[in-house]
């Protein structure tokens, strides 16, 4: 084995894995997290988002 495939072969089995769950329609969910905010802090603005982005 040749020491550069060291990380060439986790991430092709990984790849291989991801397309097969994919052609048979199986997704699996990422955990989420809702962030609330009690108070801005001063001086932020609306201005100061980036409303493209999670």
């Amino acid at each position: 084995m040749d020491p550069s495939d060291v990380l060439d072969v986790p991430s092709a089995i990984h790849v291989a894995i991801d397309e097969a769950l994919k052609e048979a329609g199986i997704e699996i969910p990422f955990p989420q997290r809702d962030l609330h905010l009690r108070g801005m802090p001063e001086g932020f603005t609306d201005a100061d988002t980036d409303t493209d982005t999670p």
